[in-house]
């Protein structure tokens, strides 16, 4: 349980509803009874001292003017000495996944302190995500591997460059037959250089990429359908009609940064080409759906079935689909058709990366139909092709669990990641890992896979790094660093010239990648100054030419329970666990912290006598997990939406002890989603802390509307409404 839960049971939202005395005494005060005691003999004053560490730290950390021993360049001209009292600003870039955001880093008397988006970088605009802004958190934390170890003993680093030294040497290397790499997605041009080098040194060494939240079944539903490596970008601005299936475009998908501003543009009813419409089909309540004007509530798989029947009415052909009953009302689909048809070429479908292959394939035949592509979506070229790069994340890991269980393999390398939390249980990585002669695991944090390797290496933080970024739409970026390294860490680049023999750090090896030389020195300064090296424009054309060979990946529309699991809106797959900054961070749906929850609709609940708080079992794919229920609002009825990320095992201070590790739930077809699920009411409780109570809104409406043509006619009529 965490620290933070409640120690009383005032704020359980059935207490508004039922305006009981309890709630109403809790309304007026500042705190609840008993806010300065905390559960098990932990004082409040005791819990604000644990996070004044991450403060001292910072504050040791900036007092030792560690900045960066070559020459970084602020984004506005400033003195070249330190001003005290004064921040300065640079620019760099950021990588989540695939997702590359261009960022300012507010640096006050040599100590990063704020980040912010770079307005020049297409894929920022100035904003960032809350994940970006935590960064700065990451960077101070005390439980950061700070030094080499060896079986969970510290050593010098001198002590693994003899070992790396000894292995390169011995018989058992030869031409890499014994060596596995699993690495997280890159997105760096010059890892891809060195990574190409130690592949020409050992040709048979076998390397693998996985990434537990992506965009596989986009960039491969593409594929089957055009032929091409490309990937969707968005223009919300362009669209004034938007049909979203399982799209979080303004929550967790990536890009949601830039998508949310060019969505609040159109927004306007003022706006020269009209307000747009939205409509959404999803299965969660999420920050998107939301916003939609027309949101129809389904389970995941009937959210695929509706597009197939948009497609349909739309007179599009979809081969080797199945006729199942209808799950969109005839009124409501008749109007989103209508809508489409008067709007070609300004119209909107997209589809979340949780939706499967032929999904994508049937968005991308609809957008090409109605004339979309070039206005509201276009298609840019996946930046690297790398073989191990285009194979998709779920087949890369069972690959990985196959080739860890040959003879043959000595050696296992881990550069980042945590798969042996993130990957399918059913893989039993760590019993084949623990076969393995040498493993060795590049992390910022020791995690769930760091427990499972010999050697563990402290790894740069971002603020502390020297590297280069590609974002998906060709946009250039030199990741430049605020700080020296506070620890004695190594970057991916600097790791992998262990295994060539190469000592160049990474600062000389970002500069021969972009060939930068005494001669051309002022390009350099330029692209550190602006924070991007070119704008870039992967756009490229593409035909759909077919989804016959997508029909198979149709999901099945059973009745009985679904599973959909998704990135949670404060600590995504589970990386940023130990941040005590996201982990505060309310839920934006549920107003949860600290914990996930089944979420369940008001419906289920009723149906298998649950309220929230209840502990349930959820089995399904052979295996169990036991979560408390959260009933929220929107939720589509016989289905059970579920944060990752939670119950990790290995993880620091902060994040330990909070909630439930779900991974287990997905199925082998899919990750995120999984059919046929049973449900057993436990018996027993567990308490959930959240921020909000049932719509307190202090004697306020909770909610206003009106149309767009009351709006036309009296604009001023919102904030001239009274309770109602």
């Amino acid at each position: 349980m965490s620290p933070l839960t409640p120690s009383q049971d005032l704020w359980r939202s059935e207490g508004q509803l039922e305006n009981s005395p309890e709630f109403q005494e809790n309304h007026h005060r500042e705190f609840p009874v008993d806010a300065s005691v905390l559960e098990e003999g932990m004082t409040r004053r005791t819990f604000i001292k644990l996070l004044g560490v991450t403060a001292a730290i910072a504050g040791l950390s900036g007092c030792s003017f560690r900045k960066p021993k070559q020459n970084i360049f602020p984004y506005v001209r400033t003195p070249e000495n330190m001003v005290l009292g004064k921040s300065t600003y640079y620019a760099s870039a950021f990588q989540l996944g695939e997702e590359v955001t261009g960022v300012l880093v507010e640096s006050f008397e040599g100590r990063p302190i704020k980040v912010e988006g770079n307005p020049t970088h297409p894929q920022s605009l100035g904003f960032t995500k809350s994940w970006q802004q935590a960064t700065v958190g990451e960077l101070y934390d005390p439980d950061r591997l700070k030094t080499p170890t060896l079986r969970g003993q510290s050593i010098s680093r001198e002590a693994f460059e003899a070992w790396i030294n000894d292995w390169s040497q011995g018989d058992e290397v030869g031409d890499g037959e014994g060596l596995v790499i699993l690495t997280e997605v890159q997105a760096s041009p010059t890892f891809y250089r060195v990574l190409a080098q130690l592949q020409k040194k050992y040709p048979k060494a076998k390397i693998f990429r996985h990434e537990p939240v992506n965009e596989d079944n986009i960039r491969h539903g593409l594929y089957a359908a055009t032929g091409k490596w490309v990937r969707p970008t968005y223009n919300f601005e362009n669209a004034k009609t938007i049909v979203g299936f399982d799209a979080d475009f303004l929550g967790t998908d990536w890009g949601n940064v830039v998508y949310t501003h060019q969505f609040a543009k159109r927004r306007d009813p003022d706006h020269k080409d009209g307000m747009s419409r939205l409509y959404a089909f999803e299965s969660r309540y999420s920050l998107t759906g939301g916003r939609a004007d027309h949101r129809i509530r389904l389970k995941p798989s009937q959210v695929e079935q509706a597009l197939i029947e948009l497609a349909k009415a739309l007179g599009l052909s979809v081969p080797g689909t199945t006729a199942l009953k209808s799950v969109i009302p005839t009124k409501v689909l008749a109007a989103i058709v209508e809508d489409l048809r008067q709007t070609q070429g300004s119209s909107l479908v997209v589809a979340g990366p949780g939706m499967s292959e032929l999904a994508h394939g049937i968005v991308a035949l609809i957008n090409e139909n109605l004339g979309n592509v070039g206005r509201s979506v276009r298609y840019t070229a996946v930046p690297f092709k790398a073989s191990f790069a285009l194979q998709s994340n779920d087949e890369a890991i069972q690959e990985f669990a196959k080739a860890i269980a040959e003879p043959s393999i000595n050696t296992v390398v881990f550069i980042g990641g945590n798969p042996l939390y993130a990957a399918p249980k059913s893989l039993n990585l760590t019993s084949k890992l623990s076969k393995i002669k040498n493993t060795v695991h590049l992390t910022l944090f020791a995690n769930e896979t760091t427990a499972q390797c010999a050697w563990a290496l402290p790894r740069t933080h971002v603020l502390e790094n020297w590297s280069d970024l590609v974002a998906l739409d060709g946009t250039q970026s030199i990741v430049q660093p605020l700080i020296q390294p506070l620890y004695d860490t190594m970057n991916d680049v600097e790791f992998l010239g262990y295994f060539l023999g190469d000592t160049k750090k990474g600062f000389d090896a970002v500069r021969e990648t972009w060939g930068i030389t005494p001669l051309n020195e002022s390009r350099w300064r330029n692209w550190l100054h602006n924070g991007i090296i070119e704008t870039g424009d992967n756009t490229t054309s593409v035909s759909v030419s077919g989804l016959a060979g997508l029909a198979s990946t149709q999901k099945a529309v059973k009745s009985g329970i679904e599973i959909q699991l998704f990135p949670d809106y404060s600590i995504y797959d589970g990386r940023f666990a130990n941040n005590g900054w996201l982990q505060e961070l309310p839920d934006p749906i549920t107003k949860l912290t600290w914990d996930n929850a089944a979420l369940i609709s008001k419906s289920s609940a009723k149906k298998w006598s649950v309220a929230n708080h209840d502990m349930i079992e959820i089995a399904v794919n052979g295996s169990k997990v036991e979560l408390p229920v959260w009933v929220v609002p929107g939720q589509a009825d016989d289905t059970i939406s579920i944060p990752m990320g939670y119950g990790r095992t290995h993880v620091g201070r902060v994040g330990e002890g909070t909630g439930f590790e779900v991974n287990a739930l997905g199925s082998a077809a899919s990750a995120l989603w999984s059919s046929g699920a049973t449900v057993r009411k436990l018996g027993h409780t567990y308490k959930l802390a959240t921020t909000q109570e049932h719509g307190s809104f202090e004697g306020r409406a909770i909610y206003r509307q009106g149309t767009l043509e009351e709006y036309k006619e009296k604009p001023e009529f919102i904030k001239e409404m009274v309770e109602h």
